[in-house]
């Protein structure tokens, strides 16, 4: 009796890995297994996330129109988001193997005031994007971003924004690179999701117009209400034109 109790004991957690492997086969391999997870995220997001067509699956490409994530003073638009995404078990974590976007708009509404201090709302919000499932990130890519403030006017226009990375209970970029049409940027960095938020930051940013050229180089780390802040700049004029020195009496 006790070793047939021992053999149901085991196969237990046996069923339920089984039965797990298959639910994550059928969602990230199936059409329907893709709707059906993103009907219950938008389900329980209670209509802040809205989505149009919805075509193909997780492992072959995933292709959703009109996305629309509505968030407490900003709302996310993106035209048309294309997406591969893997999973493994050793160690458990989602593989975001590319996440395409175009005409991605951000619209800026009017945030509720808060009793709180700037660094007591920024811990809050670093503590909320911590994850109980690693998600890695292979290639993301949007393209035509927009920032709108609340009278849909246009704040910053950028012409396309990649990135790679890990997040956990850190996110680490690996790579952040920014284009615009007079502005290119490159950083890296990490920010740790627990107490006490310790962040490192660093990159360049390029500024060039058709006469002179500006270079910036920068690290930022320490934590929220702490931080420390280096900076170099590089400018370049020899597209200006020369001026005389002045001259006259005083």
């Amino acid at each position: 009796m006790k070793r047939r109790r021992l053999v149901i004991l085991l196969s237990v957690p046996v069923v339920v890995l089984g039965l797990g492997l298959l639910l994550a086969g059928w969602v990230l391999n199936s059409d329907s297994g893709a709707r059906w997870l993103l009907s219950r995220v938008t389900n329980n997001l209670e209509g802040r996330l809205s989505l149009g067509k919805v075509t193909g699956n997780f492992s072959n490409g995933l292709v959703i129109t009109d996305f629309r994530f509505d968030q407490e003073g900003m709302e996310i638009i993106i035209s048309q988001l294309e997406t591969v995404v893997g999973f493994s078990l050793l160690p458990l974590q989602v593989n975001v193997r590319t996440l395409h976007g175009e005409d991605f708009k951000i619209g800026l509404g009017r945030a509720e005031s808060t009793s709180k201090d700037s660094s007591e709302t920024v811990r809050d919000s670093l503590a909320g994007l911590n994850l109980p499932i690693a998600i890695t990130l292979d290639d993301v890519v949007m393209t035509g971003l927009e920032v709108l403030d609340i009278d849909q006017q246009t704040l910053l226009q950028l012409d396309r924004i990649s990135l790679s990375g890990h997040w956990k209970d850190v996110i680490e970029l690996r790579q952040l690179a920014v284009e615009a049409p007079s502005l290119v940027a490159g950083m890296q960095g990490r920010v740790v999701l627990s107490p006490p938020f310790a962040l490192q930051w660093s990159g360049d940013v390029k500024i060039v117009d058709a006469e002179a050229m500006a270079n910036f180089e920068f690290a930022l780390k320490g934590v929220p209400d702490d931080y420390e802040l280096e900076l170099q700049a590089i400018f370049d004029t020899t597209g200006l034109p020369d001026y005389p020195a002045p001259s006259g009496r005083g």
